[in-house]
């Protein structure tokens, strides 16, 4: 589903150039759950922009079924984003002044979906989240959990087959963290969406089916993670 080949990411650093990712190898398989771990500023971000088609690398490939998300074009980019990847970001990114619902059907309105028709599966994703109270709720009205439910719901909108997910429990204290994680298992489980975490919870980590590790611009994985029972 995800392979990357010899990426390669860098940044500018004064009149030097930061190098995050150095030769980064992966395949995500469909249904993966998995984690990327790491310190701050070791590239688990610029690792999920790059696979979800916000970024582009410096050298390498990074394949979604075969074809090279590096050679898309602005738009092409946009529809394998809204069509095909899902995201979570840590700060949510909610449009604070509208509702809960519409805030999960906006990603819809962009892939023309009708209006009867995004409402609809909008209020389905939130009962599913466990926020059927809270539809017409805008985001200041709502807790961290719940905002990050809501994100979660946006996420899934145009049916994605795979979630990148930003350290999704950041903002969220142990018990909101272990409920999310028990929702994002159950649709892995249930609908076969590939997910992959950038984090350095453990919570998160202790769920993983895959555990990966960023070390010196590389990936590693650690064949001991155990997946959460």
């Amino acid at each position: 589903m995800i392979e990357l080949r010899d990426v390669v990411k860098s940044y500018p650093a004064g009149e030097e150039r930061l190098t995050v990712l150095n030769g980064v190898n992966l395949l995500l398989k469909p249904g993966d759950f998995a984690t990327i771990a790491g310190p701050s500023g070791s590239g688990k971000s610029t690792l999920l922009h790059l696979i979800g088609a916000l970024d582009k690398p410096d050298r390498g490939c990074v394949l979604f079924d075969g074809s090279d998300v590096a050679y898309l074009n602005d738009r092409a980019a946009a529809q394998l984003r809204n069509r095909s990847v899902g995201f979570i970001f840590q700060s949510f990114h909610l449009i604070p002044v509208i509702s809960a619902l519409e805030n999960v059907a906006y990603p819809m309105v962009l892939a023309g979906v009708p209006a009867a028709q995004r409402r609809e599966r909008a209020q389905v994703l939130l009962d599913k989240v466990g926020l059927t109270k809270f539809a017409h709720a805008r985001p200041g009205k709502l807790s961290g959990g719940q905002r990050q439910r809501v994100a979660i719901a946006r996420s899934l909108a145009c049916s994605p087959r795979l979630v990148l997910a930003d350290e999704p429990t950041a903002n969220l204290d142990h018990n909101t963290a272990i409920g999310i994680m028990d929702l994002l298992l159950q649709l892995n489980q249930s609908e076969q969406i590939t997910f992959l975490f950038s984090t350095h919870d453990s919570t998160v980590m202790s769920y993983a089916k895959r555990s990966l590790r960023l070390r010196e611009g590389l990936i590693v994985e650690d064949p001991q993670g155990q997946p959460h029972v």
